[in-house]
């Protein structure tokens, strides 16, 4: 307890700054993603430990940010985050918060999940083990274990495993449900940043586009989604461009 409580204490405003970091300067900026791991570094690794949920939480967050974006932190970096949150796998407390559940899934799922068959195992017992949760306990986040907590995990782990199309088909009935399963607005942004990064490399860019549009009218100045929106512009023109003549 006192180790969650100097993290909050000392890093809490840090900690805020790298949030910002991530969600609008890096977008704007891809020269300052240097600058963002070494703040990573300096700032959230001291603190990750198996007890310092919140700790574990963002660096999971931020690196699963990176990772759909395609950027690579560094193995170091993701070996780090998994070994500290695995150790929670299977307690009670871990199972009893679905916001804890889906980033725990994000430091198994990141990369090419099946590249490695320990994370992969590992994956599939989380899964099982909050569907499990949810079809037999009786408490406050049971529900949203239910409604929520798997198929997002499912959801991941299918990012993980390239099939993009079920990341789609897993994410879109939920996300207007998405804010009762807590955190912030830049928090619970990530489950949909996953959506429409699947969307894109499913070739789904109407539901790709539908989805930054509605975002981008809550955050009409965000760069980020601003890039995205065009880039996907982009991949429906040249999707529309009539095919070229075949030279004889």
């Amino acid at each position: 307890i006192d180790a969650v409580l100097a993290f909050r204490e000392k890093n809490i405003p840090k900690a805020l700054d790298i949030w910002n970091d991530i969600t609008v300067h890096y977008p704007q900026d891809l020269n300052q993603i240097d600058n963002l791991l070494q703040e990573f570094d300096d700032m959230i690794v001291p603190y990750m430990a198996a007890e310092n949920i919140f700790a574990l939480i963002d660096a999971s967050a931020l690196l699963w940010r990176l990772n759909v974006l395609g950027i690579d932190p560094g193995e170091k970096r993701l070996e780090l985050v998994l070994k500290a949150f695995s150790a929670n796998i299977g307690r009670q407390y871990q199972l009893e918060h679905s916001f804890r559940q889906t980033h725990l899934m994000m430091s198994l799922a990141y990369g090419k999940v099946s590249a490695s068959a320990a994370r992969l195992v590992l994956a599939k017992k989380t899964i099982k083990l909050i569907e499990e949760y949810a079809e037999t306990t009786v408490s406050s986040d049971c529900k949203v274990a239910d409604m929520l907590g798997a198929p997002l995990c499912n959801a991941l782990l299918a990012y993980g495993e390239e099939r993009y199309s079920d990341v789609v088909a897993l994410i879109v009935p939920l996300q207007y449900d998405i804010i009762k399963i807590g955190g912030s607005w830049a928090q619970r942004q990530v489950y949909l940043m996953t959506l429409i990064q699947a969307a894109i490399k499913a070739k789904d860019y109407v539901q790709a586009m539908a989805r930054i549009v509605e975002l981008k009218a809550q955050k009409p100045h965000n760069k980020t989604l601003q890039r995205l929106q065009d880039q996907v512009l982009t991949l429906m023109h040249e999707e529309d461009k009539p095919a070229g003549k075949v030279q004889k």
